[in-house]
């Protein structure tokens, strides 16, 4: 599309470009579970040996950071990696401004379009949108533009996840991808996981189950073992949290009922 010229996708492997068949990408948005599930799943590549950059994204309205990486040498702010033989990950090491998200998204389905790939959009859902009861044991959803419904439809996936409750707004870079890719007839879906809308919360766990079920319902042929050890390792972490916090917890019950029945406010 005219109008969007201050981003430039540099490709620097074209044959392994040509054999993906899915693009995850996600951004900074509730319990920035879109940011650490795409870096998660390269994570998880890197440890298994098979994460290779392929592109990246450049503008001179990118943050001027690099970070320094296991060899020595440095990432660029916004990369194309391969993570397996068919999935690529679009990693956005650092928060771009919201401004480059039209543009952006505007080049990736555009490769996307060229290449016949499914873009996959991981972000997180404010757990409020769900009724008390549902809230325990609620699993991921996924809202999708009506290209991805074609393949559902045509049961190119074994899929069991349910869709976004109807209402939901979906805001950002993902709604921008979805209606770029809509627009240019590529198929994409964003998978949410429930989390909470709190200013600076970091959803590590939810992030962690949303890598290793894209995995999982893709078939993306990376080992989720690695995923396993760190579930195991947050969990445990939570639950000696919990452990800690609920003594706090019954203390200032205590001390509430004593303030209240001496009339102090």
């Amino acid at each position: 599309m005219e109008g969007y010229n201050d981003v430039r996708l540099i490709i620097g492997d074209h044959e392994t470009l040509s054999k993906l068949k899915y693009i995850v990408t996600g951004f900074y948005g509730l319990g920035l579970c879109g940011y650490l599930t795409s870096r998660y799943l390269c994570e998880v590549a890197e440890e298994l040996g098979s994460l290779k950059r392929i592109g990246i994204v450049w503008s001179t309205n990118l943050p001027p950071v690099v970070e320094v990486n296991n060899n020595g040498t440095f990432n660029y702010p916004v990369e194309l990696c391969q993570i397996s033989e068919k999935a690529g990950v679009l990693l956005f090491r650092y928060q771009v401004p919201s401004s480059l998200h039209v543009s952006i998204a505007d080049k990736i389905t555009d490769l996307a379009k060229k290449h016949d790939i499914t873009l996959i959009l991981a972000g997180g859902i404010d757990i409020k949108v769900f009724s008390p009861d549902e809230r325990e044991n609620v699993d991921i959803v996924y809202t999708g533009n009506s290209f991805f419904k074609a393949k559902l439809e045509s049961g190119a996936f074994k899929w069991d996840i349910n869709r976004s409750p109807p209402g939901v707004v979906v805001s950002g870079g993902i709604a921008i991808f979805l209606m770029f890719a809509e627009m240019k007839g590529v198929p994409a879906v964003s998978l949410l996981a429930p989390t909470y809308a709190q200013a600076g919360y970091i959803d590590n766990l939810a992030s962690l189950r949303l890598a290793r079920r894209i995995i999982e319902i893709f078939d993306f042929g990376l080992d989720p073992s690695p995923l396993d050890a760190r579930i195991q390792v947050e969990l445990a972490r939570l639950i000696e949290m919990k452990a800690k916090r609920e003594p706090r917890q019954r203390r200032e019950e205590r001390f509430e009922a004593e303030t209240e029945e001496f009339g102090i406010t």
